[in-house]
């Protein structure tokens, strides 16, 4: 078995990884298989080849050299990029760097229009979901949650909202909107408890609370 370095020049079969590759001066252009390559390959990327002396010919393996700063593991738009500080799981990507990465520091630049979404996770473990351009919810580590856009909560089946703290809903306009609300009193709140006010008539029950 011989062993060389090699460049891809080609990609045959970006599913399963097999690609043509050069070694200067002595082959062009030849097809080659992966060994333990989990990770697609661009053209360019530098590899090692093993030449394979068979009763049908040379065949060529080839196997993958790890990124100089991080581990991936890239098929199609769909990559997993581990690195020192991060790991980010990304789908919908169209714009990469010539090592694979996001071309652009902030992801949510960089997603495909309605498809992408980047999933990154820090070592101070706070966790950031970019979704489509300028969107974003982060989870920090004490558990506060940020939403940079619209967000839209909807529950297809029942919803019960607790707190054995204190609890409070603040917004420039705040709208409770429902077929049936009950306003119950603790004792000491603002609202009255009797349905309809003795002297004027006027109802205290009604499907709006300001």
């Amino acid at each position: 078995m011989d062993l060389a370095l090699g460049k891809v020049t080609e990609i045959v079969n970006p599913e399963k990884f097999i690609i043509k590759f050069t070694i200067e001066d002595s082959i062009e252009d030849a097809v080659a298989y992966p060994i333990d390559t989990f990770d697609e390959l661009n053209i360019g990327d530098p590899i090692l080849i093993y030449g394979l002396d068979t009763i049908f010919g040379m065949s060529f393996i080839y196997q993958k050299q790890r990124l100089f700063d991080h581990t991936r593991l890239k098929l199609g738009d769909q990559l997993i990029d581990i690195m020192k500080d991060r790991i980010t799981i990304s789908s919908g990507i169209e714009n990469f760097n010539d090592n694979g990465n996001l071309s652009d520091s902030d992801p949510g630049l960089k997603l495909q229009s309605g498809k992408g979404r980047v999933i990154e996770i820090d070592s101070n473990g706070d966790v950031v979901i970019h979704s489509g351009k300028n969107a974003q919810v982060k989870i920090d580590k004490d558990l506060t949650i940020k939403v940079r856009g619209d967000a839209k909560i909807n529950v297809t089946g029942r919803c019960n909202i607790k707190s054995t703290d204190a609890c409070t809903i603040r917004g420039k306009s705040v709208s409770i909107k429902g077929t049936t609300n009950q306003v119950t009193p603790t004792g000491t709140g603002p609202f009255c408890a009797i349905k309809t006010c003795p002297l004027t008539g006027m109802p205290h029950v009604g499907d709006t609370v300001m």
